[in-house]
């Protein structure tokens, strides 16, 4: 630290020393299961990653969030080993659910809900993508074929072909009116 003083006034100048701490550490683990279209086993050389949707997000989240680091460079996504040295992927769902801990650094992918902040008691949950509902459609009748269901069904509709029928016919009259 240096002082200097003037007539009137006392000035401090100060030396700042700036070390720079790394935001993340140089090998993030996984920790994964294959669901399409989230998380596929396609693999390519320009990617050393699996293939899907979460696969790129976490590499892009991971590079733009922890950014260069002066010690170690740019952090790694692991994709093989997860933090017990283990594989990364896993067969099944409650594969996947019990090695989620705090060695590995990323789990994908995890069912919740949009606004879930926890997974578990104290590990963070962030939602990446949301899903749509799923409805399916079912014939209920016993004993019908689908054509005969869809042949009663497009039969029993007659009024509506019949309003569609009669408004195109007024358009169409209304129009050789403003014509002609």
């Amino acid at each position: 630290m240096f002082i200097f003083r003037s007539l009137s006034n006392l000035y401090f100048f100060f030396w700042f020393y700036f070390k720079e701490t790394c935001r993340c550490g140089k090998h993030l683990k996984t920790n994964w299961r294959r669901l399409a279209p989230y998380v596929s086993n396609t693999t390519s050389t320009d990617a050393p990653h699996p293939g899907g949707i979460l696969p790129g997000i976490i590499h892009d989240m991971v590079v733009t969030c922890c950014q260069t680091c002066a010690s170690h460079g740019q952090s790694i996504v692991d994709f093989s080993l997860d933090g017990n040295g283990k594989a990364s992927e896993k067969p099944t769902d409650s594969a996947l659910r019990g090695k989620i801990s705090h060695q590995t650094q990323f789990s994908f992918p995890v069912p919740g809900f949009s606004e879930q902040e926890k997974y578990g008691v104290d590990l963070g949950y962030w939602p990446l993508v949301q899903t749509p509902g799923v409805a399916y459609v079912v014939n209920t009748g016993m004993g019908t074929s689908p054509s005969d269901a869809l042949s009663s069904s497009l039969a029993s509709c007659w009024p509506a072909v019949l309003l569609v029928f009669v408004m195109s016919l007024l358009a169409g009259f209304l129009m050789w009116i403003l014509v002609s």
